[in-house]
């Protein structure tokens, strides 16, 4: 209340000489209510709300402890502090008051000057409390603010990122395949391929952007499985050989004996941690070395979790780099951080690398360690609490090749040095790929031909039911989340109720929160992000198919340019056995093929405006999505951007937007169809 205002004060006694006498001990500071009815004083309670009120105990028709009852069970005034003021001297009636919810117990035979001292006492603490609740109320309004403009940011952050997705899918898959050509000048696979490391780094941003929303929204998912250690260790290391080489650095990997074979755990965010801090030590390494070095711990020399943990795992990473002082140290793990070097210049990236880290790390309970001197170099310690499965350790033998981190003097290895990390042949591997955008496709089948797949395509999810009907088995599925008639959580839903049981991964242009869990609950094994990060595919392969197989199989691969090649699509005509891309013809001849099958399906729903179905407004949404990539892949943005439009307009069913917008889209795609002809 206002403290200028005076305090209410309700005596309640039955008998009228005691209340004059309070009252008039009382009315120079207070403002005083009196009655000597309990019902009444209820009554006066609910519609004046005193700030405090002086009870009597013993009363006709309804005793104070009945009234004090009642006004507890009264949400209006539930909170009102009630003092009891009786001749009784009993103790239990005293318990019985305090234990109702009575503030104080006041003995008439005290002087009226203590009566007036408690009752200030107690206005004193209502007052304080009062104050809290408003300092609490306060909080929880700023509290759940912050907590909406978070999510709002985050929301934007990641829908922002999965925009930039649909164009750079186009940029990283269209400049893969260009690197791959073997007959492309020195100085045009230098000009693509910056093209290639530029548009890659921009990826990193947006997987970095999109970590950090999951993060600051508590929707981090860890996605735990059973992992071959080996395995992480050689993907992890695959991605940095070459850049190790191409330092004057000796790099060296350490690992302890017994080490266990197989793992249970995240080991995609395990790698994405190894990933930084290898980065990192690169990075700021110029010369000497850097030691990654492996081991575990049983838990019951560590911390008791509580999860089935049994042992820790530990990495430690050190280089002979410029190290940080103690304060950067202490800023290391800060957002948006970056340090710069002797040369003034910061570094490359957005400065959440080690802050992802480090929350990645702890909701998987683990922690990191650094210490660093300037000039001497820097050593990070990293455990991850993991479960042991099974008894079998790391194998000597690949335990020394993991050792020794040399490439092997082959095509593949020249291949390698272009692109960056070693890929794996698996002509022992078959995949199917089911996209409804023949430009994707197209982008894909040039993705995995270097792996020396055999793979068939699928443009619609009952042309891939059709084909497991026949009987035919792959290692893996491509399935794309979003198709017309069928989608792909309906057609992996009618492939696993035929029995199929074989690994199937989503493709899928949205990155958002909860996907994966979406993903997994339809029958899906796994899921890729478009654009496709060319190094997830390379892991999504190696995991499904190539550590699938038998130990021979992967070691008898041999580099070779003959891939089979096996497509469903009567209208591709290329030959398998010799399979070098026209880019230019094949990419406008998928894009004709996207551009036509939108224009019918818009054109149809233009046609039944006034009766149109749900089921046909579905299946614009989903061919202006498709169309709007196919325009990203031949450089039409300002189309896609249009493209994008419909294809919100049509998710909100906002049907004046489609049927104003549509026909001046179709004139403008049947421009480009022209201008390609």
């Amino acid at each position: 209340m206002n403290n200028s205002e005076k305090h209410k004060v309700l005596v309640v006694d039955d008998t009228p000489m005691n209340l004059r006498a309070l009252s008039i001990n009382l009315q120079p500071d207070y403002i005083v209510f009196v009655t000597t009815d309990g019902a009444e004083a209820i009554k006066i309670a609910e519609e004046s709300m005193p700030d405090i009120i002086l009870l009597d105990v013993i009363m006709p028709d309804m005793d104070g402890y009945e009234v004090l009852d009642a006004l507890k069970k009264s949400d209006k005034t539930k909170n009102i502090p009630v003092i009891f003021i009786t001749g009784l001297d009993d103790n239990t009636n005293e318990e019985k008051g305090l234990a109702l919810g009575a503030v104080d117990y006041i003995n008439k035979s005290h002087s009226k000057a203590v009566i007036k001292l408690r009752i200030k006492l107690q206005l004193q603490i209502a007052d304080q409390l009062y104050t809290i609740e408003q300092l609490n109320s306060s909080l929880k309004d700023a509290l759940d603010e912050s907590k909406m403009a978070s999510l709002a940011k985050s929301s934007f952050l990641a829908r922002m990122s999965h925009e930039i997705r649909t164009p750079m899918n186009a940029i990283l898959g269209i400049t893969e395949l260009i690197m791959q050509d073997a007959s492309i000048s020195p100085e045009t696979f230098d000009g693509v391929s910056r093209i290639h490391s530029s548009g890659d780094l921009l990826l990193s941003i947006i997987n970095d952007i999109l970590d950090i929303s999951k993060i600051e929204a508590g929707k981090l998912e860890l996605i735990r499985e059973e992992y071959n250690l080996a395995a992480l260790l050689h993907d992890t290391l695959n991605m940095h050989i070459l850049r190790l080489d191409s330092i004057p650095v000796e790099f060296s990997l350490r690992l302890s004996e017994g080490l266990p074979d197989v793992l249970y755990g995240d080991v995609f965010r395990i790698k994405q941690v190894l990933n930084n801090l290898l980065s990192n030590a690169a990075k700021y390494t110029h010369e000497g070395e850097i030691i990654m070095e492996v081991k575990t711990r049983s838990v019951s020399q560590a911390l008791s979790y509580g999860n089935d943990s049994d042992i820790e795992l530990v990495f430690i990473i050190s280089d002979t780099g410029v190290g940080m002082t103690s304060d950067q140290v202490s800023r290391l793990f800060d957002l948006y951080t970056r340090f710069k070097t002797e040369s003034s210049k910061a570094t490359e990236g957005t400065g959440l690398g080690m802050s992802i880290a480090q929350d990645l790390l702890n909701v998987m309970d683990g922690t990191i360690h650094v210490e660093s001197e300037p000039n001497v170099g820097s050593v990070f310690t990293v455990t991850i609490p993991q479960r042991r499965v099974g008894k079998n350790v790391l194998d000597s033998e690949v335990a020394e090749n993991l050792r020794q981190l040399r490439l092997e003097h082959t095509d593949l290895a020249e291949h390698a040095s272009k692109l960056g990390f070693e890929r794996s042949l698996m002509p022992y591997g078959s995949v199917l790929l089911v996209d409804d955008t023949e430009s994707n496709l197209y982008v894909a089948k040039g993705l995995l031909l270097p792996y020396g797949l055999k793979f068939e395509t699928a443009d619609n999810g009952f042309k891939a039911i059709d084909i497991i009907k026949s009987g035919k088995v792959f290692d893996v599925i491509f399935m794309d989340h979003m198709m017309p008639n069928m989608d792909g959580l309906e057609t992996v839903r009618r492939i696993r109720d035929l029995g199929y049981d074989k690994p199937i991964i989503a493709l899928t242009a949205n990155a958002m929160m909860g996907q994966s869990e979406l993903f997994l609950s339809c029958g899906f094994d796994d899921f890729l992000t478009k654009p496709v990060d060319i190094r997830i595919l390379d892991s999504l392969l190696n995991k499904w198919i190539r550590d699938k197989h038998p130990l021979e199989a992967p070691e008898t691969a041999h580099p070779h340019t003959d891939y089979d090649y096996d497509d469903t699509d009567d209208t591709d005509d290329t030959d398998g056995q010799d399979f070098h891309y026209d880019l230019s013809k094949q990419m406008l001849d998928a894009f004709t093929k996207d551009a036509s099958q939108a224009i019918n399906v818009m054109e149809s729903l233009l046609k039944n405006r006034d009766t149109y179905t749900d089921e046909e407004v579905k299946l614009y949404e989903v061919r202006a999505h498709s169309i709007k990539s196919a325009l990203t892949v031949i450089n039409e943005t300002e189309l896609s951007d249009k493209a994008l439009k419909l294809e919100k307009a049509a998710l909100a069913h906002d049907m004046e937007f489609v049927f104003s917008e549509t026909p001046a889209f179709i004139d403008e795609l049947r421009a480009v169809l022209d201008k390609i002809s």
